[in-house]
């Protein structure tokens, strides 16, 4: 949140009072699909408006359970990615009972682009048959960058992709 002042040489301002939106804890219980508990998580969560709430790194408790603390009431998309499994994008509502999350191991792309080796920029995107563009946490908007001619695309779910090409340099 954000409070504006305007202040001018050597003025002071007294009780300047900041009211804070009300703000919780989402609870989520992790496990890989082989029934395991993540070691090391890297989340993201973006509000309704679209701007990103929180960014973080975190380790879930040996129940498997994750905290993600001081969250914005309402609607939230989680994007969260557990070392080497699969992102996995989560709508919740904030405040909720804990969410159960299975991860699933990742699949990876190495992108190359034989005409650019060397020199040259793509920006594009992974879209899944069916609808919808994968998002990491590190990575929100869902663009990625090939540069030289080469990317590598890590933590994708399963699924049928394809590369969509955005802009060049």
């Amino acid at each position: 949140q954000e409070l504006a002042l305007d202040l001018e040489d050597g003025e002071r301002a007294d009780s300047i009072e900041l009211r804070l939106e009300a703000a919780t804890t989402l609870v989520l219980e992790l496990r890989t699909t082989a029934g395991e508990t993540p070691n090391r998580v890297f989340y993201s969560t973006i509000g309704a408006d679209g701007s990103e709430a929180r960014t973080g790194f975190a380790l879930p408790d040996t129940d498997g359970q994750l905290r993600i603390e001081s969250l914005p009431l309402g609607p939230a998309i989680i994007l969260l990615r557990a070392f080497g499994f699969a992102v996995v994008e989560l709508p919740a509502v904030v405040p909720s009972a804990p969410l159960r999350v299975v991860v699933a191991p990742e699949a990876r792309v190495d992108l190359s682009i034989p005409t650019l080796a060397g020199s040259g920029r793509v920006l594009f995107t992974l879209e899944r048959t069916g609808g919808g563009v994968f998002r990491e946490p590190a990575n929100p908007r869902g663009e990625f960058l090939a540069v030289n001619g080469a990317a590598v695309v890590a933590g994708l779910p399963a699924g049928d992709w394809t590369v969509v090409v955005k802009a060049t340099e």
